[in-house]
């Protein structure tokens, strides 16, 4: 609060007005105006959500005290009824800042008239400014009328503590030169008529001041020229410079051009202390939309009017990985791209979170925790907190199908091994009606050098049984359903090479040798089964080469981005391999957020997903390389293998919407065909389109799909394990 004394002074005493530019001779008080605020809490928030909090307001320093002054709230006096009106677009400003206590006047200030002084001729009076006053010249003089000369009375008006209660004659405002003087004397409370009230006084100074335009607001009380006994107030204001350009200094991510479009300040104004402070909040939350940390430190503005803001720009200090148990630290380090000493990047850490998660060793997302660190100011300590889920596998079942009679299976695997992240399983089953066993062995290791290169090998001796076949009889208009059996033995080996650090793009490469046997179990139908060119077996030894495109934000789970993947595969006379043919296929996915989430943590309430394939074959194609569609994978809504051909295209279309963050609720659509070849069941190239809807649930083993779609055969349910696309 202030602390008005209020003297009657001779002309001459009058002091020098304060200038809002500090003198050169003094070179501590280079600045009219000193923004800070520090990093910390203040700026990010609660440490735990990745996402920046909003700063609070920095503090500003008096150019002329060196003081700092909070940034408070203060409450505005009520305008004069008749004087109600808006200050003009221009000059609107939210009340401001209280500047807090006046230092108490000095010992050779003793008012005249008070105890143990000899009484001067009455005169101008002024109070203690809200800012100290100095000795030098001032830089922005106030312009203006010159304040009357004092005169002698009868009696003499008494001192400051005698001035309160009188009546006030006239109240006006000096030293302005852009801002009009009414839109001033709208803030202030002291009124024509009204008594002489000190605490008014100081509420009106901090109005004025409150405006933002000004250097300097002082007061002054003088004795009426017409009834001494009376007096008039006079505000004395100090106008900042007019706006001459910007400046921006120490940033070096976010270009000047880009700063300088969300300033409200423009050039060619007063420059306004409101509207700087919130051109710092905008140029900071400018920063945090990109991903940065960053502070305005510092806002200047030179003898020429131009404004230079200047920016800290945070550092990461420190990665600390919390919650690992079984997971080796280094692994999840070479997932991570940001170092100590970058600049905070929050964009780039989230594609980190997002590398940690996609190796499916963790329950969820990882999340940030972001700290100051105390011993280097200006820098951040990360914390990337995990929680590790169960990666071991054992699973003992028992099946029963019309076809296979009983069967038993028994399955064991690690997908984390020993911490390292390689991956290792087998299966055994066995029964149905042959009482065949078949097996599955396989080892992969995704994490090869410096740039995750990663390779699998699998071995097996497999048996599929496919859904009846609707075979085209050489007799005109008849048909057989055929039940088959496909067995497979052999072995494949995949690798992958990322091109790039990011794991964005990367080349495939595989070879299989298999042989395989596709062949007729059982018939259905009015025509008696009849052994049909279509049971066909083979060995394939077939080498491929791939390129691949991954953009999405998480593998696992994407919401965002996209991927593309173009292989081509070759059957050769080579190592024993007998069948001739070629598969080019592709597989183009997209995602669309379309109610964004600001965090991986906090993911996409509602996601628009897309996939198109594509498969062309050249040459003889086997049946048992040949495209099959229906099913949970391809075209839902019909049965598994509804056509089957040497070529392929189908597209799914899916809204994701996201009910809590492990359950999903899915509406989609689906449409495709297999067609050509010998031996393809869809002549005439009739398509297949189906509707429906399903859930997604997250669980430790994957995520789980149940779906529900209607295509023109009626209804179907699919269940199954892992995600659609």
């Amino acid at each position: 609060m202030h602390r008005t004394q209020t003297r009657f002074i001779q002309e001459t005493e009058r002091p020098a007005q304060p200038s809002f530019l500090c003198s050169p001779a003094n070179p501590a008080r280079n600045a009219p105006f000193f923004l800070t605020a520090a990093l910390g809490a203040s700026l990010l928030g609660t440490c735990a959500r990745p996402v920046l909090a909003k700063s609070h307001r920095p503090k500003t320093t008096d150019a002329l005290s060196g003081a700092r002054i909070a940034q408070a709230q203060t409450n505005k006096p009520a305008a004069d009824p008749d004087k109600r009106g808006d200050i003009p677009p221009a000059l609107t400003v939210p009340v401001g800042p209280d500047k807090g206590n006046s230092p108490a006047p000095s010992p050779g200030n003793t008012p005249p008239g008070a105890p143990g002084t000899t009484p001067t001729t009455p005169g101008p009076t002024t109070t203690t400014p809200t800012t100290p006053t100095t000795a030098t010249t001032p830089t922005a003089p106030v312009t203006g009328p010159t304040l009357p000369p004092s005169t002698t009375t009868e009696q003499p008006v008494p001192g400051s503590v005698e001035a309160e209660g009188r009546e006030v004659v006239n109240v006006k405002v000096v030293g302005n030169r852009v801002v009009p003087a009414d839109s001033i004397l709208l803030k202030v409370g002291t009124r024509r008529g009204a008594a002489y009230s000190p605490n008014q006084i100081r509420l009106d100074i901090n109005a004025i001041d409150a405006l933002g335009f000004f250097a300097s607001v002082q007061h002054q009380v003088t004795p009426n020229l017409e009834d001494p006994n009376k007096v008039d107030v006079t505000f004395i204001v100090v106008e900042n410079r007019v706006i001459t350009g910007f400046k921006f200094t120490g940033s070096s991510l976010v270009p000047a051009e880009d700063i300088a479009k969300v300033l409200q300040s423009k050039t060619g104004t007063v420059l306004n202390h409101n509207t700087i402070n919130s051109d710092v909040t905008k140029i900071q939350d400018l920063f945090r939309s990109k991903g940065y940390a960053a502070l305005v430190t510092d806002v200047h503005q030179a003898d020429d009017g131009a404004v230079t803001f200047t920016i800290q720009e945070a550092k990461v200090s420190s990665i600390v990985l919390s919650g690992l148990r079984k997971t080796k630290e280094s692994l999840v380090r070479r997932q991570i791209r940001s170092k100590p000493g970058d600049i905070f990047n929050q964009v780039k850490l989230r594609q980190d979170l997002s590398r940690i998660y996609d190796l499916g060793f963790f329950d969820e997302p990882p999340t940030l925790k972001v700290d100051d660190d105390p011993k280097n100011p200006g820098t951040l300590i990360v914390t990337m907190v995990m929680k590790e889920k169960r990666t071991g596998q054992f699973s003992v079942g028992v099946g029963f199908d019309n076809r296979s009679k009983v069967t038993g299976f028994v399955t064991v695997g690690e997908n984390n091994l020993g911490g390292s992240g390689k991956r290792v399983s087998a299966s055994v089953e066995g029964g149905g009606t042959g009482g065949e066993r078949t097996f599955d062995l396989d080892f992969s290791d995704p994490f090869i050098g410096q740039k995750n290169a990663g390779y699998d090998v699998s071995i097996f001796d497999r048996r599929i049984f496919r859904e009846p076949r609707s075979v085209r009889l050489f007799v005109p208009g008849a048909t057989e359903k055929f039940f088959y059996e496909e067995q497979r033995k052999g072995g494949r080996l995949n690798y992958n090479m990322p091109l790039d650090l990011d794991q964005k793009k990367a080349l495939l490469f595989g070879f299989r040798d298999e042989t395989a046997r596709l062949f007729q179990t059982s018939g259905v139908g009015v025509i008696t089964p009849v052994n049909l060119p279509i049971n066909a077996s083979g060995r394939v030894a077939a080498p491929s080469i791939g390129f691949l495109r991954d953009v999405r934000d998480s593998r696992i789970d994407p919401s965002v981005g996209s991927r593309q993947q173009i292989t081509l595969e070759k059957g050769l006379r080579f190592l024993g391999g007998n069948t001739i043919f070629t598969k080019v296929d592709l597989d183009l996915r997209h995602y669309l957020p379309l109610m964004r989430g600001a965090t991986l943590a906090d993911p996409p309430k509602l996601v628009a997903a897309g996939r198109l394939v594509v498969g062309k074959s050249f040459g003889q194609l086997p049946p048992f390389e040949q495209y099959f569609i229906g099913g949970s994978d391809t075209v839902r809504g019909y049965d598994i293998d509804e056509q089957f051909g040497d070529n392929q295209v189908f597209g799914n279309f899916e809204l994701r919407y996201r009910v809590q963050k492990k359950l999903q609720i899915v509406g989609f659509t689906d449409a495709g065909t297999a067609y050509g070849g010998r031996f393809s069941s869809n002549v005439g190239s009739k398509g297949l389109f189906s509707v429906g809807a399903g859930l997604r649930l997250q669980t430790p083993i994957g995520p789980i799909r149940l779906d529900v779609g209607k295509g023109s055969r009626g209804v179907r349910t699919h269940f199954a394990i892992g995600p659609t696309f």
